[in-house]
């Protein structure tokens, strides 16, 4: 055999030894990743980067991530969507310019794309011309009650924050007024462990109940009860206090 057979036998067998250790090596990637290759292979559209990461270390990862380089920098699909995306957007305002609905349109439009952010966007601009526009209003979730237009999340978050309030008026109305009767009953005895009672009452439970009792008894009476609202210091006891000094008869609790 001759020195140059024997060159040509070594390169090739050196060959098919790469060939085997890369086939393996490609073989050993992580499982995800061969099945999302599998899936893509099969006509899916896959996001690589689920299995190799956010930022491939070099080119080649990064093409097995599904990347694609733009302006020498390698973007995810994602990435590249939301891109295309704002500059179909752009070229859509700038077509629309002129027209005198383009709020109306690039809001609709924008519903179309799947851009809810910038359609709210619009709709606004269209309620700062048209208050009470039915399409506007009904996208941005908004009701009409009482005259004035409101949130309808809000308007639901409140009316549930009231029902979960108005229920402790079952809990503490009647523990309340036994409590005035005690203070209203003339007796020492009675009135000192009413004291005590009201004491240690929980104020921010009870405080619808004692708001209610205290806007709607004599003064003394109602002192006791505002004393106790005050201890709670919180946002709604303050104004559980207004709201008695406004609706009280007498000038001395109001004062």
């Amino acid at each position: 055999m001759t020195n140059c057979f024997r060159f040509v036998l070594l390169f090739a067998i050196s060959k098919l030894f790469l060939m085997g250790f890369a086939i393996c090596s490609f073989g050993s990637e992580p499982s995800d990743l061969q099945g999302l290759l599998k899936q893509e292979a099969s006509g899916m559209i896959v996001d690589r980067s689920i299995a190799t990461g956010d930022v491939p270390a070099d080119a080649f990862s990064a093409w097995q991530a599904g990347m694609v380089k733009q302006d020498n920098e390698w973007k995810s699909i994602s990435e590249l969507q939301g891109s295309q995306k704002e500059s179909r957007y752009l070229a859509k305002r700038e077509e629309l310019a002129q027209h005198d609905q383009r709020h109306r349109l690039l809001a609709k439009w924008c519903v179309t794309q799947q851009m809810p952010e910038r359609a709210r966007a619009h709709y606004y601009a269209i309620l700062s011309s048209s208050p009470n526009d039915m399409e506007a209003r009904s996208y941005l979730g908004h009701a009409l009650v009482g005259g004035e237009w409101v949130d309808k999340g809000e308007l639901a978050k409140n009316q549930g924050d009231f029902q979960a309030r108005f229920k402790t008026l079952d809990v503490f109305g009647p523990k309340v007024r036994l409590i005035v009767s005690g203070l209203h009953s003339g007796n020492s005895k009675r009135m000192s462990k009413t004291l005590q009672a009201l004491g240690e009452l929980n104020s921010e439970n009870a405080l619808l109940a004692l708001e209610l009792f205290a806007s709607n008894v004599d003064d003394d009476l109602a002192k006791p009860l505002i004393r106790k609202i005050a201890s709670g210091r919180s946002r709604e006891s303050c104004l559980a206090l207004v709201r008695i000094a406004l609706a009280h008869p007498s000038q001395d609790i109001r004062s």
